[in-house]
């Protein structure tokens, strides 16, 4: 799941999205409803403040990737990848 406040902080202070920019995203990320279809039904509309990042959408993926990015940086800071492979290397 994808917090939207917490990535519209990271879109401002990461990678410096001010002002209008950053107005259109919250806008964009705000007022969202999801709800569940199947079998030809669908459930009721909830209103959602995070979510996996709007399926289907063109921006999806992209904010995804953007909310991550410190993710990415803090494994590679730790080498989490060499320990885990390392043992396995040494056999």
């Amino acid at each position: 799941m994808v917090d939207h406040a917490i990535l519209l902080q990271r879109l401002q202070t990461t990678f410096g999205i001010n002002d209008s920019a950053h107005r259109w995203f919250q806008s964009y990320l705000s007022g969202r409803h999801q709800y569940v279809y199947a079998a030809g039904l669908r459930d009721q509309p909830s209103f959602t403040s995070s979510a996996v990042c709007l399926e289907g959408s063109v921006l999806g993926p992209v904010l995804f990737v953007l909310y991550t990015v410190e993710l990415i940086s803090l494994i590679e800071r730790h080498m989490v990848c060499r320990r885990i492979f390392t043992p396995m290397i040494r056999k």
